[in-house]
Parts: C-alpha cells; structure tokens; sequence
C-alpha cells in the first residue's frame, strides 16, 4: 500500500470514529433532556432507562466514504469545544436526575406502605387457603397473639406439646379399656358365666379408686389444653371444627362428672368419650412422628369418592345375582316333594332378599365353601359352575381390579398432599445430609473441616466408597471431574456444606451428572472465548501500532533522502 493511501485511511479512520462518537453523544443528550423536560422518569423503569441510555453502545450506522484531512481537524476542533459544553450540561442533568431519582424512590416506598396495609387488611377478611395453612400455620397463629402480655402460642404450636397430649389420647383410649374389662367382672357373675365366680370389688378392690382418679386427671389435662388454646387465639379458637369438638367433649366430661352422684344414667356421656381418638387423626398430620399414619389417614380420605364408586359397583352386581338365585331356588323351596330341613335350609340363606345379599356377599368376600356346597349337595349338583365361576370372575378378578384402585388411588394422594410432600422432602433433606456428615468425617484425615483434593483422591481409591456413591444415586466414574464440579469456589478444598449441595445437585440419574459437566465444560469455553476476544483486540492495537511507526519511519527516510 502507497504511503500517501496509509495515510488517508488512518486519517479517515480516525475522523469517523469521532463523528460517531459525537453524533452518539449529542443524541444521547437530546433523549435525556426529552425525557427529564415534558415528563420525569416515573419509578424505577425511568431510572433504569436513563442508566440504559447513558451506557456507550458501539454505532453501526453508515459512515461517509471519505474526509479529508481539513475536515478531521475541523471535527477534532469542534469536538472538543463541544465536549466542554456538553460537561457543563452533563453535570447539571446528573443532578437533577439524581434529584429526580430519590424523589421517586420516596413516592414509591410510600405508596408500597400504602398497599402492604391494604393487603393486610384483605388478607385479615379472607380465610387462608389449606396451602397456606400447611406452610405458615405457626406464623399466622403468633401473628394474632403479638398484643398479648403472656404467649400461650408458644406452648400449644410446640411439638412437644401435640406429641403429649396424642400420648395422652392413647393412654386414655387404655384406662377405658381396662375400666371396661373390670365392669365386665360384674356382668359376667351376674350372669354366670364360666370363671367369673368373682365381682370386680371383690377381685380388684382398690381399682375402682384407681380409676376415678385418672379419669379425674385425663380431663383435667383434656381442659387445660382447651383453655390454654383459647387463651392463645380468643375468638379464632372456634374457627376450627377439632377446637370445637374439644370444646363439647369438655363440656360433656364436666356434666358427666357433675352428674356423677345424681340418679342419673351418664353411660352415654362417657361412651362420647371415645370420640376423642378421631382427633388422632389431626395428630397425625401435624406431630413429626406419625408419617405413617398420615400417609394412611390421607389415603382413606382421598380414597372416598373410588370407594363410593366400588361400594355401587358391589351392590348392583350382588343385587343382580342375588335376585336371580333367589328366583331359581325359590321352586326348590315351595317344592313339597323335596326334604322340609333341605328345604329349610336353602330357606337360611335365599328365602328373601336380604338373606341373598349376605349370603352373595359372603360368596364374594369370605367364606363361600359351605353356601357352595350347599347349592350342590341340596339343590343341584350343576350349581357348582355358578360356584366356581362367580368366585373366579367376580370373587379374584373384579377383586384384584378393586384392589388395584385402591393402591393408585393411595399413592396419588401420598404424591399430591402438601404436607407429606413437605414431610418427605425433609426427611430427604436430612439423611442426605447425615450421610455427607458421616462420609466427610471419614474422609478427613487431619480433621481440619477441609477436604483436599489428595484425602479426596485417596477417599475415593476404595471400592466400597465408590459402591457407597453409586448407592446414593451418585456414579463416580471420574475423580478429578467430580472434584472439578463440587468446587464451586475454586480454592481447591472442600468444605462440608460445598459437599452437601453439590451431590444433592448431582443425585438421580446419569442426566444430571451430563448436565453438570456440559455446564462447566460451557463455563470454561466462554471463558477461553473472551480471553481469545481480549486478545485478538491486542493484536489490532499492536498492528495498528506497528503500521503507524513503520508509516513514520518510512516518512523519516523519504525526508532525508
């Protein structure tokens, strides 16, 4: 390239990046002042609009061909004044923008107070859905008691505090039990039933003591509760339909100890009692213990509307074979000719319609031989077919698909019920943790909390660690990738909670693992791309360097030759 034509091109380079640059920097100032003169920013959007405008951005617009040199000292000049001026009305733009700015902010965090009492109005008028009910139950309890001098909320959202009161349900269900086995004595030596030669007084004297006494203690304890929960949510405590059965098992155990010495029959005050270990169920939604019974609590009541369905199901086809048996059969009956006992006995079990509903569904879920060996050795010995065939067909098959309903119906409510998917999440939660807890304790060797790389190396040249990792959900093909992976910080140790985090991230299948590693392999390339950008951009100042210096030198020579 001809020196002359370098030149050029270098002066036309240059004058048209600073011709860009103005024109960025004048339409710059000319949104900025249309936006802050008619109309402010409004919010934090106009904040960040301004801070979007204000960013430099490169100009890809269409530039002229030429420029001669008289024109870039011309724009050098003009640029330059410009910029003077434009500081002056930069600096002033700045501060009203900032003023703008805090202004808005102050309007905004006013009119967030003004909604956040809004909602809290609404929400206090509105009943919390059974989600909400799940996750902030505690919260929403201690809420309403923040006014109150003594916090019996405390003590009744305890765990400790359900877990003794479903102890002493259960212990209560026993003292009735026992209670009915030592009233039982009396009812038997009355009657005269072998054994019994003994009253309950004469056998067990003190027991009849024994017992007033902790019935005396259940409900005291049973009132306590009530009252300490009614303390804790005042008027809210009868919201709730357990507060409310609470409420009148205590007003029936004070009338039936208020009628105790009356000529009064108070049988039936105490039978009521029993009613308390449905609150067992409750329990078992809210005490960390009873998963279980959870799990089948829930089910049965999720299971309702397939259980009505089957309960259709078994009455319309055991009414359908019930009316047909008892229509054939009723010719054997009303036959003279045939033994009147036979006869009788057909009579027991299809002489009407309900004798035939139980004696099909006896066919159907339990003991069916005998009705079976009845129709054939009395009736007919070809009633044998009916037998077999309504115990294969209906008694297995139907059965099983019955059954099977029932399974999919507990494992579809086990899967979508809030709590026991809270429940499992954190037992989860927790024995992975444990296990990590217990791996990292083995692993280091020098107990210093840090893991290294070389105790990891070593840690994981044992083949029943690795068998250990595969069992957890975990394959450990590659040590050092693993290593890599769990690294987050990248100082080249491990600590106990980088552990934890990163396998539970990489438990499951092998996907997640893939996942994993195409992220960091990703993470790397970007890196190697704008490390190879920052240099290719070296690369072009230095070349650009070196063919100003060597234009230079080439001037030199051409001047002293």
């Amino acid at each position: 390239m001809p020196q002359e034509d370098m030149f050029e091109w270098l002066s036309n380079e240059l004058a048209q990046e600073r011709l860009a640059l103005e024109q960025r920097h004048s339409s710059l100032l000319k949104e900025l002042s249309l936006r802050l003169g008619p109309k402010t920013p409004s919010g934090p959007l106009g904040a960040l609009e301004v801070l979007q405008l204000a960013k430099p951005q490169p100009d890809w617009s269409v530039r002229p061909e030429s420029v001669s040199p008289k024109q870039t000292q011309e724009a050098t000049s003009a640029a330059s004044s410009r910029s003077n001026i434009q500081g002056i009305g930069e600096a002033a733009i700045d501060t009203q923008l900032v003023n703008e700015v805090e202004q808005e902010l102050e309007e905004d965090e006013e009119e967030e107070e003004e909604e956040e009492r809004k909602r809290q109005k609404i929400a206090a008028k509105k009943e919390q859905s059974e989600l909400s009910n799940t996750l902030s139950r505690k919260s929403k309890i201690s809420k309403n008691t923040e006014q109150s001098f003594w916090k019996p909320v405390w003590i009744i959202t305890s765990p400790l505090f359900e877990l003794g009161y479903a102890l002493c349900i259960m212990l209560h269900a026993v003292l009735m039990a026992a209670e009915l086995q030592y009233r039982a004595m009396d009812v038997g030596y009355k009657v005269s039933y072998p054994h019994f030669t003994q009253t309950s007084h004469e056998a067990y004297p003190a027991l009849a003591y024994f017992f007033n006494i902790a019935e005396w203690i259940f409900g005291i304890l049973f009132l306590i509760e009530a009252i300490l929960k009614l303390m804790a949510l005042r008027w809210k405590y009868f919201r709730e339909l357990w507060n409310c059965f609470d409420c009148i098992l205590c007003v029936f155990w004070i009338a039936d100890r208020a009628l105790e010495n009356m000529p009064f029959d108070t049988s039936m005050l105490r039978l009521l009692r029993l009613a308390r270990l449905i609150r067992l169920v409750k329990l078992a939604r809210t005490v960390q213990g009873f998963d279980a019974l959870a799990v089948m609590t829930t089910s049965l009541h999720g299971s309702i509307h397939a259980l009505i369905w089957v309960a259709v199901l078994l009455v319309l086809v055991q009414m359908t074979f019930a009316l047909l048996l008892s229509q054939v059969l009723f010719f054997y009956i009303e036959d003279e000719r045939q033994p009147v006992e036979d006869r009788r006995d057909v009579f027991e079990y299809f002489g009407n319609f309900t004798r035939a509903m139980l004696s099909m569904f006896e066919i159907t879920l339990r003991n069916w031989p005998p009705v079976a060996r009845l129709l054939q050795e009395k009736v007919s010995p070809w009633l044998v077919i009916f037998s077999i065939g309504h115990k294969i067909i209906f008694g297995f098959a139907c059965l099983a698909v019955i059954n099977g309903v029932f399974m999919q119906e507990t494992f579809k409510v086990a899967q979508q019920d809030d709590q026991i998917m809270l429940r499992t999440v954190e037992t989860k939660k927790n024995a992975h943790r444990r296990k990590m807890k217990m791996f990292f304790q083995h692993a280091n060797d020098d107990d210093d909390n840090i893991l290294s790389i070389d105790e990891w190396k070593d840690v994981l040249s044992e083949e029943k660690v690795k068998h250990w990792f595969a069992a957890q959900g975990l394959s450990i093909s590659d040590p050092d990738l693993l290593w890599k992976i769990l690294d987050t910080s990248g100082d080249r140790q491990l600590d106990l909670e980088e552990l934890i985090q990163g396998t539970a991230r990489l438990q499951g299948f092998a996907k997640s693992l893939d996942l994993a590693i195409l992220n960091m392999e990703q993470k790397t390339l970007q890196t190697q791309t704008e490390e190879i950008m920052q240099n290719v951009g070296l690369i072009r100042q230095q070349t650009a360097l070196l063919l100003r210096n060597n234009y230079d030198r080439n001037c030199e020579q051409t001047l002293r030759a």
